[in-house]
């Protein structure tokens, strides 16, 4: 903010004056009216200046406050880059990189967990298959590190296999579009419309979840709804297993919703899944 000088004020004050006469209760008029116009200015002139220095100073502390926000912390594991140093920025007092580079950000799940004096960071990458996985050792240490240098509170880099998802489920379809043999199309064999789309969602859903990882299953059953063929479903097992062996049954859960410990899940089984004719 730049800080009016009192002559700009009193300029302000002019071309707002009223065109009334009042010297039959000030006597000269226009010398009262220039003695508190300039008085006033003075006045405010005084008051931007230190308006305009609290302001610029509220600027500079700004750029080096280092955000403490969950969902912060769990986009800044995202903006890693695989390989490079952090350094110093001078003007503001803050860490980054040098240049922005996209191609070495290789974390694309990125969610948070609240634990017990501290944060989880859960973060996975594409593997050369498109698949997602964990982090290597060597990366995951690697962000856990950038991430210690910023930080003003425990927080811990977590990278494992996807939770893993058992669904026991009955599908009615029309046979003219899908097999009640398999679930393939029948127009291509190749094709399976109901479990892609299933995979289909459980990828977008880790990637759109950044940063809260919660699954619910209206989401997937609406998904599961749109498949071209499928006229109805009845899921009546969803079991998440986590790479610790710990398991969650999500249709007893009282919301009918789960968070994955490893921040996305990877369909374990597609057996579960039988077709019949509609």
């Amino acid at each position: 903010m730049e800080a009016r000088t009192a002559a700009e004020i009193s300029a302000e004050i002019e071309s707002e004056r009223a065109s009334g006469d009042l010297s039959t209760y000030i006597g000269d008029s226009d010398k009262f009216f220039e003695s508190l116009r300039d008085s006033i200015a003075v006045s405010l002139s005084n008051t931007d200046v230190v308006l305009a220095q609290f302001i610029d100073d509220v600027d500079v502390y700004a750029a080096k406050i280092i955000p403490t926000s969950a969902a912060y912390w769990a986009w800044n594991a995202a903006q890693w880059q695989e390989g490079d140093e952090l350094a110093l920025d001078y003007d503001t007092g803050g860490i980054g990189y040098s240049v922005d580079d996209d191609t070495k950000k290789i974390v694309v799940v990125s969610a948070y967990e609240a634990s017990q004096g501290g944060l989880v960071i859960k973060v996975a990458k594409y593997d050369d298959d498109d698949n997602l996985v964990a982090l290597s050792a060597a990366q995951l240490a690697s962000l856990q590190s950038y991430i210690d240098v910023q930080r003003s509170f425990p927080i811990t880099c977590r990278s494992i296999d996807g939770d893993s998802v058992y669904m026991t489920c009955i599908v009615y379809v029309d046979p003219k579009i899908i097999s009640i043999t398999d679930g393939s199309s029948i127009n291509d064999a190749s094709v399976f419309p109901l479990i892609d789309e299933i995979n289909d969602y459980f990828e977008t859903y880790a990637k759109d979840a950044m940063y809260d990882d919660e699954f619910r299953l209206v989401d997937l059953q609406s998904k599961m709804s749109a498949v071209s063929g499928v006229k109805s479903f009845n899921i009546t097992s969803l079991v998440m297993v986590d790479s610790y062996a710990n398991s969650r049954d999500v249709l007893t859960s009282a919301k009918k919703n789960d968070t994955p410990t490893a921040g996305y899940y990877v369909l374990a089984n597609t057996t579960g899944i039988t077709y019949q004719e509609y």
